[in-house]
């Protein structure tokens, strides 16, 4: 898909994914850019946005960051174990 509408004259896309294996399948298509949003991720601090255009492609795991914080898999398991609390 990105092939296709990379090839429309006079037009520009911006797309947004978290699918890191779809940068191999562009990254020989002279017409498509890959760069993101750079973040620092520190484990005291959290993270930072620098809000920085960096050419290539994010490799930070925010979502995964951010579930393991707030011990949301934890909480799965004790569900499933019927230990928590009303």
């Amino acid at each position: 898909m990105i092939d296709h509408i990379s090839g429309i004259d006079k037009s520009l896309f911006i797309l947004s994914t978290h699918i890191t294996d779809l940068g191999t399948s562009v990254k020989d298509n002279e017409r498509v850019a890959l760069k993101y949003l750079d973040t620092k991720v520190d484990g005291d601090h959290g993270v930072s946005f620098t809000y920085t255009l960096v050419d290539g492609i994010a490799t930070d795991k925010l979502g995964m960051w951010i579930l393991k914080r707030e011990a949301v898999f934890e909480s799965f398991r004790a569900i499933k174990s019927g230990t928590t609390q009303s």
